[in-house]
């Protein structure tokens, strides 16, 4: 085995063949004969609360689980998921990161599955951080976008100006935190959780 990911009941295993192992509660992504055939090749796997989203070698992605945490991707965005370099989850949702730095998004809305507000801010994406119900993307240029609960994005505008040169970002459950380039720390979201 060389990788590993969970849900909120479920695992699943990647073996060094690039063939995936589950186990756990079917309805949390446990059972993934549905798409067994198609888990060749496996680079990386993240889950939310109830699916799994597998990468694979050549760029695509599997996903499968409740069709509400994001289990089944849309057809309305399957053509969208090529050359991804970086999958990740919140609690009902999932947020791919392609080459050519486009984010792709799919999931229940309230936990960032739909990207469609900021979709043309998400160009030159380095990569996304995830909290428990919102995606934070980091560009190129070391802005970052925001997007998933509403409260958790308009808690970004209180600290968006400051939002420059971010170097590295971090997630808690319902806070985000970012370390600026000169080595201040930003954070944002619920004071409880660390905002």
């Amino acid at each position: 085995v060389t990788h590993i990911a969970a849900s909120h009941e479920a695992f699943c295993a990647v073996r060094a063949d690039g063939r995936c192992v589950t186990w756990g509660g079917a309805k949390f992504g446990g059972d993934s004969r549905g798409v067994r055939d198609r888990l060749v090749k496996v680079r990386s796997v993240v889950g939310s609360f109830k699916a799994f989203c597998a990468l694979l070698s050549d760029g695509t992605v599997v996903a499968w689980g409740d069709a509400k945490s994001g289990g089944v991707v849309p057809p309305s965005v399957e053509g969208d998921l090529w050359q991804v370099q970086q999958i990740v989850a919140s609690h009902g949702a999932f947020a791919a990161v392609r080459c050519d730095g486009r984010c792709v998004t799919w999931g229940a809305e309230e936990y960032g599955g739909d990207s469609t507000q900021v979709q043309d801010q998400l160009k030159n994406v380095q990569y996304v951080t995830a909290s428990k119900r919102a995606f934070c993307a980091v560009l190129t240029d070391g802005s970052v976008v925001s997007w998933g609960d509403p409260m958790r994005v308009a808690e970004l505008c209180d600290v968006q100006e400051q939002l420059q040169d971010v170097q590295q970002l971090t997630a808690s459950s319902n806070a985000f935190c970012a370390l600026l380039g000169d080595g201040r720390c930003v954070t944002w979201g619920d004071p409880g959780f660390g905002g």
